[in-house]
């Protein structure tokens, strides 16, 4: 429990950096909650954005009232898509591609081998809802070029995984944030050291090749964008 806490801290602190108390937080595959509870203790406003129905169950009882928990996933369209589960929650994945990749080497004990129908929406129809977001945090293995896809609004901050097994979805996800605002500049989180490992900023086709690089690496993260006239 004490290193769970210690986890949330240290997110809290790096989120701290460009999130300020009251900014509305999009935490898309919430999991069960971990990053929201980093934002909150922050004091954002979090919708969490969940799928899986027992981890829905668990971000309410964790949280109570402290946040907007949606059950859905999210896509370019409105609809519905199976999800495919495996005995750990965090690597659940609407891309049958990305499990491919992922199964050779990273993840080979574990096998998607159950699936249910779980509906989805999309980035935009929730900004509409519940307003524009400062921050949104997509962990979605292997889905988030699909879920940005579904935005049509430039967002102050975004942040996406990239694993180096399918590595095609983060650049694509560079491009389709470089199409939406030619503004944005990138940095990346390795690993979950919570910390910018670039020491400045780059911009998309600069991010593109670093990311192209970590092909055959075991590295994995998460790439951050941000848009220059707000910083």
């Amino acid at each position: 429990m004490a290193g769970k806490k210690t986890k949330i801290i240290k997110a809290a602190k790096f989120y701290s950096t460009f999130i300020n108390p009251g900014d509305i937080c999009y935490d898309v595959g919430a999991n069960i909650g971990n990053k929201t509870a980093s934002l909150i203790e922050i004091g954002a406003k979090v919708i969490a954005i969940e799928p899986q129905p027992a981890c829905v169950a668990k971000i309410k009882k964790r949280f109570n009232n402290q946040v907007t928990v949606l059950e859905t996933g999210l896509s370019d369209r409105e609809g519905e898509i199976e999800l495919h589960l495996t005995q750990t929650s965090t690597i659940a994945s609407m891309n049958p591609e990305w499990i491919q990749s992922v199964q050779k080497q990273r993840f080979k004990q574990y096998h998607w081998n159950h699936k249910i129908k779980v509906p989805v929406t999309t980035l935009d129809k929730l900004i509409l809802q519940y307003g524009k977001p400062k921050f949104i945090k997509i962990d979605v293995e292997g889905f988030e070029l699909n879920i940005l896809n579904g935005l049509h609004y430039a967002i102050k901050w975004i942040c996406f995984e990239y694993v180096p097994e399918i590595i095609k979805i983060a650049i694509g996800c560079v491009d389709r944030l470089n199409f939406l605002d030619s503004n944005y500049e990138f940095n990346w989180s390795v690993g979950e050291t919570m910390q910018f490992s670039l020491h400045k900023w780059v911009n998309a086709n600069e991010m593109k090749n670093l990311l192209f690089q970590t092909k055959n690496s075991t590295l994995f993260g998460d790439v951050y964008a941000r848009l220059k006239e707000h910083v």
